[in-house]
C-alpha cells in the first residue's frame, strides 16, 4: 500500500511539472500526428540492449531512405510501461522524432508505438475517447464510436486499447498530416471528414486540440 501511495504521488509531481517537462504527460494524437519526423509501421527484425530494428512496411509521413529503421527502444519508468518485451517479429506503427542522429518513440509514455496485430493497429486507450455520429440508415439515431478501449492480449502482453484496421488508419494518418500541413479550407475539411467515421474521428481530434 505504502508502495503504490509513493508510486501515485511521483506520478503526480511528474504530471504537475508537464508544463516544464512535456516528456511526462502523454502527446496529444494530433501532435504526433502533425510534429513526427517520421511516421512508419513495419516489423521488429532484430533487438539490441536498447535500440530494435524495424523492416518498413509502409510510411504514412516522411521518407526514410533504407527499408530497414533503427528505433530508440521505450524505457519503461515509473509511470508508464510498455505492455509487452520487445521481441522479433513484433509489428508496430510508430510516431518518431529524431534527435542527435537517432530516432525515438513520441510521448513520454511510449504512446507514439502502437502494436499491429492481424491488420489491426491498436490505438492507446488515452486516445480513444469517444465522438457522438449518425447511424447511417437510422434516422435521429446516434452511437458513440470509436469501439470502447478495452483489452487485447498481444505479443504475449496485455495492451489497453482500441482497434482500427491499419491500411485506413495510416491512409487517414497520411491524408490528416497533408491537409494541415498547409493553409486549408472549411470545405477541405468537409471533404476530409467525410470520407469515413475514421477520418471524421481524427479531424475532431485536430479540432479539440
Amino acid at each position: 500500500m505504502k508502495h503504490l501511495i509513493k508510486t501515485s504521488l511521483i506520478c503526480a509531481l511528474a504530471l504537475s511539472f508537464s508544463t516544464a517537462r512535456a516528456d511526462y504527460s502523454p502527446t496529444p494524437l494530433a501532435d504526433m500526428i502533425m510534429k513526427s519526423h517520421l511516421i512508419v509501421y513495419g516489423t521488429i527484425t532484430e533487438v539490441g540492449e536498447k535500440d530494435f530494428t524495424l523492416k518498413i512496411k509502409g510510411q504514412p509521413h516522411g521518407f526514410y531512405h533504407s527499408p530497414t529503421i533503427k528505433v530508440q527502444q521505450f524505457s519503461n519508468w515509473t509511470c508508464a510501461h510498455r505492455w509487452t518485451t520487445y521481441e522479433e517479429g513484433q509489428s508496430v506503427f510508430l510516431f518518431l522524432k529524431k534527435r542527435d542522429g537517432n530516432y525515438f518513440i513520441m510521448s513520454g509514455g511510449g504512446e507514439g508505438e502502437m502494436p499491429i496485430y492481424e491488420s489491426n493497429v491498436y490505438v492507446d486507450a488515452f486516445y480513444s475517447y469517444y465522438m457522438v455520429h449518425p447511424i447511417e440508415g437510422k434516422e435521429k439515431a446516434t452511437a458513440k464510436w470509436p469501439p470502447k478501449a478495452k483489452k487485447y492480449e498481444l505479443y504475449g502482453g496485455t495492451y489497453l486499447g482500441s482497434p482500427f484496421k491499419l491500411d485506413q488508419f495510416a491512409d487517414a494518418v497520411s491524408q490528416l498530416r497533408q491537409l494541415y500541413s498547409n493553409p486549408t479550407t472549411p470545405e477541405a475539411i468537409r471533404t476530409y471528414k467525410a470520407k469515413s467515421t475514421l477520418h471524421h474521428w481524427l479531424a475532431q481530434k485536430m479540432e479539440q486540440h
